[in-house]
């Protein structure tokens, strides 16, 4: 359901990670982890590729001001793949 809204309102659901234009494989992640407390409402889902939410989880995909950036171990940010 997310999925059909999305593509309506936007015509094509992209990969919330900046840089990244993917449209394929797209995940619902939770912004604040369900695991750790985060709701289930979808204000705290965004759309992001099946590599981006892997490098979320790894810790290589953070939330800076409001924006999904990609960063290297020193904390920089980092290209897309």
């Amino acid at each position: 359901a997310l999925l059909v809204r999305s593509v309506l309102d936007q015509g094509q659901v992209i990969c919330i990670v900046e840089g990244c234009d993917r449209t394929a494989h797209i995940q619902w992640d939770h912004a604040q982890p369900f695991s750790r407390g985060g709701p289930t409402s979808e204000d705290n889902l965004n759309p992001m590729c099946g590599f981006d939410n892997r490098e979320k989880e790894a810790g290589r995909v953070v939330c800076k001001g409001g924006k999904w950036v990609r960063v290297t171990s020193s904390g920089g940010e980092r290209s897309p793949p």
